[in-house]
């Protein structure tokens, strides 16, 4: 009998912990949630603070989120500079610091950066749907 090829073990889809991509683009990412507000509106329900890399960043997506949460709205880079003076002496000018630069992250490549962000949260939907489905099958609902 001849010998047949071995099967490779078919690799599911797992839900990305984190961005793949730089603080560079993380920082573009703040700035494009603040500065478009329905793009903002469509993100922020898929994406939360550990996808962040950088725990500055996700200080401020959470005050970003928070805002959004609270308020209805997206607020201004200077809401969140504003919440930097209520957090401890010893780090508040670097996280002043960081939110400074996403206020001068690199926009020139926006409809990259939109499509990045959309092609990560679809896949994370979808991800998660799958895995939910595969649940609730093995549990026979």
């Amino acid at each position: 009998m001849a010998d047949k090829p071995i099967r490779q073990p078919v690799q599911r889809p797992a839900m990305l912990a984190s961005f793949p991509f730089g603080v560079d683009f993380q920082r573009a990412l703040l700035r494009l949630l603040v500065e478009d507000t329905a793009f903002a509106h469509a993100a922020m329900p898929h994406l939360v603070p550990g996808y962040f890399e950088n725990e500055v960043l996700a200080w401020a997506y959470n005050v970003l989120f928070d805002y959004r949460d609270k308020y209805n709205a997206v607020p201004s880079l200077q809401v969140v500079l504003d919440e930097t003076r209520r957090l401890d002496p010893s780090v508040r000018e670097f996280y002043r610091l960081t939110i400074e630069q996403v206020s001068q992250a690199d926009m020139s490549a926006e409809p990259w950066l939109r499509d990045q962000t959309l092609d990560f949260i679809k896949r994370n939907i979808f991800v998660r749907a799958m895995q939910e489905s595969a649940s609730a099958y093995n549990t026979g609902k």
